[in-house]
């Protein structure tokens, strides 16, 4: 009796384990979310992906912060978290100082340089230009309040282990009551020198200006040119090692003028990426064009000409824009994949060094202000969608980005592999709000076993918080890839070729 007891137990044990881990793997492979329709397209998806074929070397991840000056401050303005924990928990590698366009009116107090034994002091350059009158930010005598300095800034890229990009002013002396062109010059020089020969900072990105080209009625291209060179050559007199970026958002007959002018002082070519097609979800969804046009552009032209080796570093990039909503966009989910997608797309492309992106807090509408799309980060450096794939996307990528589709219906796929090949990662994004089967072929590698897959799933598009779930790994029978990836969504698998 106890016998036949023991064995109809053992037999029940073995049923539960078989029923558990079919249950597990339906799970793994479907993920259902919450209110949405996860019921499989008919069509199966097939898409081979070849990891014999290098596009970009990935090693250094792409995916970085614009911060702001007047609000990014650590010491002065003490979060929960702090920016250095942020940078940290989104793999960021880069980030851009002090802003965008505001950087064209941040200047130094006066020289002797060398002798600002707390650190340089940073000023407005005039009242008449933004940020002058932000009563929240500048105080009465132009200096700022609560401000992110630039030893500051330099401490945070040291912890977090961040490459540094600096932009220059080239642009107050244009202003009502600005400096002279001769200051701007002298401070550029002396930025360098106290960074790298006094305080021994290394920085290696120098950018001068900020989209130029956008500005032109009051700095014209040949003023630009000369003015550009003459900087260039003076900074690098004070450190040969330097590099130093063109300021631009697309404009190729810029680019080429630059750099027919001073091809030996281009070392990088700086450009901006938005999106201000007045797409509706319905758009989105059905474009098929890449959504990184500019990047793609500048890569031409570096291309055809003497400066192959250039760099692009691309300082402004995100999928703010018009829309149909007219207001920039929110960080919703179909946005925030339309960002993903620009990320993967930039980050396939040999040439690009960083991206950069619009912003960690905007300043505009004052210091309290969400910032909508334009802002990663809440006030309290909580995290947006947007810099919730951006972290992904830093994480998760190997050491090349492979060859792929990178449009299959309403899918968008990217691949990376690890120098070694042991290690496939690949980034798919759904578009359509149905789940999708999707059956991979690898060509180059035989991977064994998916050790992790994250899905980024939006329960709709409008969707501000979408959910994260990180399952656990499984074996693949016979290194056959085959899952389903659920509607509005971005999924990462990870594949291994060992056991």
């Amino acid at each position: 009796m106890t016998r036949r007891f023991d064995e109809e137990m053992a037999e029940l044990k073995i049923l539960f384990m078989t029923l558990k881990k079919a249950i597990f793997i339906s799970v793994f492979f479907v993920n259902p979310i919450l209110n949405q329709n996860l019921t499989a397209e008919k069509k199966n998806v097939k898409v081979e992906i070849d990891t014999t074929k290098e596009l970009a070397n990935v090693e250094r991840k792409p995916g970085g912060f614009l911060t702001c000056w007047l609000l990014d401050s650590d010491k002065k303005r003490p979060r929960k978290v702090s920016m250095v924990e942020t940078y940290k928990k989104l793999g960021v590698q880069s980030v851009r100082f002090p802003f965008g366009q505001l950087s064209n009116n941040y200047v130094w107090t006066t020289a002797p340089y060398e002798n600002a034994t707390k650190g340089l002091t940073p000023r407005i350059g005039t009242k008449t230009q933004i940020p002058g009158k932000w009563e929240w930010g500048v105080d009465d005598d132009g200096s700022f309040k609560k401000d992110l300095d630039f030893d500051e800034f330099i401490e945070q890229c040291s912890e977090a282990g961040i490459e540094p990009v600096i932009v220059i002013n080239v642009m107050s002396h244009t202003y009502k009551d600005g400096p002279t062109i001769e200051a701007l010059k002298t401070m550029a020089v002396e930025w360098v020198r106290y960074s790298n020969v006094i305080r021994k900072y290394k920085v290696k990105y120098w950018q001068l200006g900020n989209e130029q080209d956008h500005h032109e009625s009051k700095l014209p291209l040949d003023e630009y040119i000369d003015i550009y060179g003459d900087f260039s050559k003076a900074m690098k007199q004070v450190d040969p090692k330097i590099k130093t970026g063109v300021a631009i958002i697309s404009n190729k007959k810029w680019a080429s003028s630059i750099l027919k002018a001073h091809s030996d002082s281009v070392d990088f070519i700086g450009c901006h990426q938005y999106q201000w097609s007045k797409w509706t979800v319905k758009n989105w969804k059905e474009v098929r064009r890449p959504l990184v046009p500019n990047i793609l552009g500048i890569n031409k032209l570096l291309e055809k000409s003497t400066r192959k080796d250039a760099e692009i570093m691309v300082t402004e990039m995100s999928s703010f824009g018009k829309w149909y909503d007219g207001k920039g966009g929110a960080p919703d989910m179909f946005r925030t994949l339309c960002y993903a997608e620009m990320l993967l797309h930039a980050s396939t492309i040999e040439r690009v060094a960083y991206t950069h992106f619009w912003t960690t807090h905007s300043p505009w509408g004052g210091e309290r202000q969400d910032g909508g799309l334009a802002s990663a980060l809440m006030v309290d450096n909580g995290i947006k969608p947007p810099a919730e794939v951006m972290g992904l996307i830093n994480h998760n990528l190997d050491d090349v980005m492979v060859s792929v589709p990178h449009v299959i219906g309403d899918l968008r796929m990217y691949a990376s592999c690890s120098m070694d090949r042991q290690v496939t990662t690949v980034f798919v994004i759904n578009k359509n709000d149905k789940a999708i089967d999707v059956e991979l072929e690898i060509k180059g590698i035989k991977p064994v076993k998916l050790t992790k897959r994250i899905t980024y799933v939006g329960a709709s598009y409008l969707d501000l918080a979408p959910r994260k779930t990180v399952d656990k790994k499984s074996m693949i029978p016979a290194g056959t890839v085959s899952t389903t990836v659920p509607g509005i969504s971005l999924t990462i698998l990870k594949l291994s070729t060992t056991h």
